[in-house]
C-alpha cells in the first residue's frame, strides 16, 4: 500500500501509511484526518476507473459518466468494483457540498448498446464450478448498486439514464434506476432472461410494477418480448424518445429546463 505524506508533530514530513495511521491513538483529530484522507482518496480514483469515463461539469453542475465495459457490454466482476468505486467516489467528492451536484448522467460508448446486462460468461464458470456463493455474491453486488442508485446516493441530485442503444436484462433494471430516461429511437428494451433458462432477479418485477402496474411488469418478465423505444414511452418506463444521435443533446436539454425549473422555484420562494 502507498504510503502519504503528512506532517507529524515528532517527524515533520514523515511518511505514514494506512495502517500506521489507524494505529495512532484514537482520538477524534485523527477519526477526522483518516476520514479526509479516505474521502480524498475516493474522490480522486473517481476519474480514474478502468470501465467507466467520467466527467464533471462544474457549471451545469452535471456528472457525466459513460460505460466502457471490457468485452461485452455486460456487468463482468470488475465492471461491478468499478461502479461501486463510482458510487464511493461521487459520496466523497460531493460529501461536503451536496448542492453542487444537481444532475448525475449514465450512457455508454458502446454503439447501439447500453447494456446486456448480467455476465453470462461469468455465471457459466460459477455453474461449471458448482461456486453458489460466487453466484449470489455477483447478485448482491448488483443489488446494493442498484439500490444506491434508486436512492440517489443520499444525494439531492437528479439522475438521468441514456440509452443510446439496447438495454435488456439486467441493463434495463439498471436503466429503470434512474429518475428520469431518455432513450434513442433505435433503442431496445426487455427481459430476455426467460428464453435461456434465467430469471430478472436484479429488481425487474418491482422496479417495473412500480412505475406501470404489476401486470405489466409480469408480461415482460414471463414473454420475454423486447419493445421499441416508443413501445416503452407509450407505456410510461421511458420518458423521452429522440432520434439517433441526439440522446446527449437532449440529456443537456432536459438539465437546463431543470436548471430554469429550480431557478423559477427558488425565485418564489425568496
Amino acid at each position: 500500500m502507498q504510503s502519504i505524506a503528512l506532517s507529524h508533530a515528532a517527524a515533520p514530513g514523515r511518511a505514514l501509511s494506512w495502517l500506521q495511521i489507524a494505529k495512532e491513538p484514537a482520538t477524534p483529530a485523527n477519526d477526522a484526518k483518516l476520514l479526509d484522507l479516505m474521502r480524498g482518496a475516493e474522490a480522486r480514483r473517481l476519474f480514474r476507473l478502468a470501465q467507466l469515463e467520467v466527467n464533471w461539469d462544474e457549471q451545469a453542475g452535471a456528472l457525466w459518466t459513460f460505460m466502457r465495459p471490457r468485452g461485452r457490454p455486460s456487468y463482468n466482476p470488475d465492471f461491478l468494483e468499478d461502479f461501486h468505486a463510482w458510487q464511493r467516489g461521487i459520496s466523497a467528492m460531493f460529501a461536503d457540498r451536496p448542492d453542487d451536484l444537481r444532475y448525475l448522467l449514465l450512457g455508454s460508448r458502446t454503439a447501439g448498446v447500453f447494456s446486456l446486462g448480467g455476465d453470462l460468461h461469468h455465471f457459466v464458470n460459477k455453474i461449471q464450478a458448482r461456486d453458489r456463493q460466487g453466484l449470489v455474491d455477483y447478485g448482491e453486488s448488483c443489488v446494493r448498486i442498484l439500490h444506491r442508485n434508486m436512492n440517489t446516493l443520499d444525494l439531492p441530485m437528479i439522475t438521468i439514464g441514456l440509452a443510446q442503444g439496447d438495454a435488456l436484462g439486467g441493463g434495463f433494471e439498471s436503466l429503470l434506476s434512474f429518475n428520469v430516461i431518455i432513450a434513442e429511437r433505435n433503442a431496445k428494451f426487455g427481459f430476455p432472461e426467460t428464453m435461456f433458462g434465467l430469471f430478472p432477479g436484479m429488481g425487474a418485477y418491482s422496479l417495473v410494477a412500480r412505475r406501470v402496474g404489476a401486470a405489466f411488469a409480469e408480461e415482460m418478465m414471463l414473454t420475454g418480448r423486447i419493445y421499441s423505444a416508443e413501445e416503452m414511452k407509450d407505456i410510461g418506463l421511458v420518458h423521452m424518445v429522440v432520434d439517433p444521435g441526439q440522446g446527449i443533446e437532449a440529456a443537456r436539454d432536459v438539465n437546463a429546463a431543470l436548471g430554469r425549473t429550480d431557478e423559477r422555484n427558488e425565485e418564489r420562494g425568496s
